[in-house]
This record gives C-alpha cells, structure tokens and sequence, in this order.
C-alpha cells in the first residue's frame, strides 16, 4: 500500500509544485537529501518508512521512466517532462538512503541486483545536473543515458526477488 501512497503523492506534488521544482531545483534536491537524512535519522517518523524501504525512489523512477509513453494524461505528462531531470536526481537521493538503509547489512542475489542498478545510475545522476551536462554534445548525453533502461530492469529483478507479496508484485 506504501508503494501506491507515494505515486500518488508524488504525482500530486508534481501536478502542483512542477514550476517551483524547476526554478528552484537546488531547494528541490536539498529538501531531498535533508528528508533523506531525516528518514535514516529518525526511522520512527511517519515518512521514514517510505523513504528508506524504498517507496519515494521507486515511485519517482516510475514517472521519470514512464512519462515518454503517450497517455491520456498530457496536463500532468507534460508538468512531469518539465522536471524529468529534477525527478531523476531527487529518485537517486532517495534510492541512494534506502541503499544506506537496507544494503549496506546484508548481501544476497536481490541486494546484488539493488547495488549493480544504483552503481549504473551514479554517472547518469551525476551527469543529469545542468551545469555537467552542457559539457556534452547533446546526442552523446542522449546516448549515455540511455543505460539507464538497464538500471530500470535490474531494479525490477531485484523488486521481483523482494517481493514477496502478490500484490506488490502485481503492482511493479
């Protein structure tokens, strides 16, 4: 149920808060890492759960991935292709702290699959800030990016290797 919650509260905040997002991106990524902090910090406040079991990251990784396919719902695709960029590094943070949360104690074939997709990500989030990614040509960028559909199908192995409950599994 978290799973669901945090689409639709992510897809809400975007319909909503899409302009601020972009103008104020750094404020953006900062709430992130501070929420992030917090949810490592203090496990027992309520979004805490969401961040570190991975939900919020998931979520925001949906939507990035999903918003290039054609659906009814151009208003909020487009509010949602207005801060790709800003989605995919507030999804790393967030994936980064349920990585810090959850991995770093056990290692199996699913945490395996976890680690492998946020090290493909890394570079793709390091190269998704503005002022890195003016120093590519544009279709190399492009390119480059492209690796990250290998990081969408190993984090999906390894929620399917996680998931133990049939509706969560139905649900990625």
């Amino acid at each position: 149920m978290q799973n669901l919650f945090s689409l639709a509260i992510s897809l809400a905040a975007i319909h909503f808060f899409s302009k601020p997002i972009r103008k104020y991106a750094a404020m953006f990524y900062t709430a992130a890492l501070a929420f992030s902090a917090g949810a490592l910090a203090y496990p027992a406040f309520p979004i805490s759960s969401v961040i570190n079991d991975g939900y919020l990251g998931l979520s925001l990784w949906i939507i990035v991935m999903f918003v290039g396919i054609r659906n009814p719902f151009k208003t909020l695709s487009k509010k949602v292709r207005l801060v790709r960029t800003q989605l995919s590094i507030a999804a790393f943070i967030f994936t980064f702290a349920h990585f810090i949360h959850d991995f770093i104690l056990s290692f199996e074939l699913s945490i395996a699959t976890g680690i492998l997709s946020l090290v493909v990500m890394a570079p793709l989030f390091a190269t998704s800030f503005e002022i890195v990614r003016k120093r590519f040509k544009c279709s190399t960028w492009k390119k480059f990016h492209r690796c990250a559909y290998g990081a969408y199908v190993l984090m999906f192995m390894q929620v399917i290797l996680v998931t133990g409950n049939t509706v969560n599994l139905l649900y990625y």
